[in-house]
């Protein structure tokens, strides 16, 4: 990715943010209201079994709908401030270490200073992993 381009920005955020280096997100498509993030599945994120921690999963699609909302539609591409105030997920299935997962996220609506959000992981074969309903507080513009 070039650092002109438009994801270089976000990736640089993502970078700078300590709990999402520690995670291993990265941005593969970003534009307002819809992100895609990928992570390798690797030995830190398994809990005790040997599978994936469900908290990465959670993880991931607060990421991306975090993401989407950096530039909610309707704020004429301005970034907004954004906080996750509830998070509902179902997990279909386990995920071991070394697979590539990835998550979409996408903005449902938006009322004011709410928005909805919808977020789906699945496998590098397309497989669904987990599916997600994110709601987030917006604040104002951030400086």
């Amino acid at each position: 990715m070039s650092e002109g381009s438009p994801l270089a920005g976000h990736q640089a955020e993502l970078a700078r943010s300590p709990f999402s280096g520690f995670v291993g997100n990265r941005l593969e498509e970003r534009r307002p209201g819809y992100a895609r993030l990928s992570l390798q599945v690797g030995p830190q994120h398994l809990d005790f079994w040997g599978r994936l921690h469900p908290g990465v999963l959670a993880t991931m699609m607060d990421s991306a709908l975090g993401a989407a909302m950096r530039q909610p539609p309707g704020t004429r591409g301005r970034e907004r401030r954004r906080a996750t105030i509830a998070l509902d997920m179902c997990v279909w299935q386990a995920v071991g270490e070394g697979e590539e997962l990835v998550v979409e996220g996408r903005l449902v609506e938006r009322w004011g200073e709410v928005a909805f959000g919808e977020a789906e992981v699945r496998r590098a074969d397309g497989g669904l992993v987990a599916r997600g309903s994110l709601v987030f507080a917006l604040g104002g513009e951030r400086g």
